[in-house]
């Protein structure tokens, strides 16, 4: 019987509904605890991001945001910047543009006895306006945040980044822009000025500026949660999207099967990378830490360290290879309250079916796991079964679970995903040795 296929809404609907219960838990109206929030969202990418950073995504790439402006009207309005006029008089032997000074004009001429030099009253035009000085500072913030913070990702919005980037750059190097003085804060009179300009680079850049401050000091619970969707969900791929659907799915049923029908105390580090677990959950009997694309002399410590890897230990014996350690996608370590027994489990992620070749030859990468990190199941884990999952996006089709939850790999995927892995992490618990 063929699996259905999620389709990316759904998993984006998955994982905002989990990430909007924690916001909720951090954002309570009357206790807004802005340092509990800064951390939840700090936690919410691979590299280190703060709310600056999901605004500015959020900021371009809403519907009918600040792309357009970089990309078409910014470079189009380049050369037909507002400007001021100032008269200055200049002498010299060419006349130029500007009006001629007659009377200053003769009696340089007569004084010098050179007929060649004129005083002129030129026109000047000047750049350095309010207008000019709030445009050069909003595509300057823009530009720094993108640059400190790479591209947005792969794709188009990485593709489309770039292009912003670019486009700042062009324009501040500019001649028109160039002039303007640089400032530290935009005033209510730029603002108010801009706004009343009869071109539309300036009410724009009004307007987008208006918006970039609101979402940075965002003090709205639908706002911040319209900042998580487009500038976290949006620019992952559907691999990595994919990979975040299965964490979520690993920590609910992680939730369900450690409570037993009660509730288990939950902290997360939403979504830490490497040494750092981004959920704890304890029931009443077991502690359950789950890490995410973590080594596992991070996440399975102190049961595996950097020399008990079996392909860093042959690699070791031919001096010329390179040898990093591998790194499962999820990584769950169950810790029982009683005696301290520890059972370790893998958890891989791959965004294909098991009716294609690669989802089976993954099959093969599980197994290559188990014989790396086999001391993880030494001693009185060697009865641990399951010891690893392949969680696929369709396909896996089971004829007897009882029996499948006996092997060392089981394989998994949608659309009772929560369902399979609580069977596989009550399982894992049920073959426990006793106390």
């Amino acid at each position: 019987m063929a699996t259905p296929t999620l389709k990316r809404e759904e998993l984006e609907a998955d994982v905002l509904d989990f990430l909007y219960a924690r916001l909720n838990a951090v954002w309570r109206p009357g206790v807004r605890s802005v340092d509990a929030l800064t951390s939840f969202l700090e936690r919410l990418a691979a590299k280190p991001a703060d709310l600056a950073h999901l605004a500015i995504i959020y900021h371009l790439f809403r519907p009918d945001g600040a792309e357009q402006f970089f990309i078409d009207e910014l470079p189009a309005a380049l050369n037909r910047l507002s400007h001021s006029i100032t008269r200055a008089r200049t002498t010299g032997r060419r006349v130029g543009r500007g009006q001629i000074v007659w009377s200053e004009t003769l009696v340089r001429q007569c004084g010098r006895s050179d007929p060649t030099v004129f005083v002129v009253n030129q026109a000047v035009k000047e750049y350095d306006t309010p207008f000019n000085r709030l445009l050069a500072h909003y595509v300057h913030e823009v530009w720094m945040e993108l640059d400190r913070i790479g591209a947005a990702g792969r794709g188009r919005l990485g593709a489309v980044s770039e292009a912003i980037i670019t486009n700042s750059q062009e324009a501040l190097r500019s001649a028109y822009l160039r002039e303007a003085r640089s400032i530290t804060a935009v005033t209510a009179s730029m603002l108010s000025a801009a706004s009343r300009s009869k071109h539309a680079v300036y009410w724009r850049a009004a307007d987008l500026w208006r918006e970039l401050e609101d979402l940075q000091n965002a003090k709205d619970i639908s706002r911040l949660r319209e900042i998580l969707k487009v500038g976290w969900i949006g620019p992952l791929v559907e691999e990595d999207l994919f990979e975040i659907y299965v964490l979520v799915r690993v920590l609910r049923a992680l939730e369900n099967t450690l409570g037993q029908g009660c509730p288990v105390a939950a902290e997360y580090n939403l979504v830490g990378r490497g040494s750092t677990w981004i959920g704890k959950l304890t029931g009443e009997d077991w502690i359950g830490t789950v890490h995410f694309d973590a080594a596992p002399h991070n996440s399975f410590h102190p049961l595996f360290d950097e020399n008990d890897y079996e392909y860093k230990t042959l690699l070791a014996h031919y001096g010329g290879a390179a040898a990093a350690a591998r790194r499962p996608d999820i990584s769950v370590l169950l810790r029982r309250k009683a005696d301290g027994l520890l059972l370790p489990i893998l958890i891989e992620v791959k965004n294909t079916s098991l009716h294609h070749q690669y989802g089976r030859d993954s099959i093969y990468k599980v197994f290559g796991y188990l014989a790396d990190f086999k001391k993880l199941w030494a001693a009185e884990r060697a009865a641990t079964r399951p010891r690893a999952v392949l969680v696929l996006r369709d396909g896996v089709d089971v004829d007897d679970e009882v029996a499948a939850l006996r092997e060392e790999v089981v394989l998994v995927s949608p659309p009772d995903l929560t369902a399979r892995l609580e069977g596989v992490f009550t399982a894992a618990l049920s073959r426990a040795p006793d106390t």
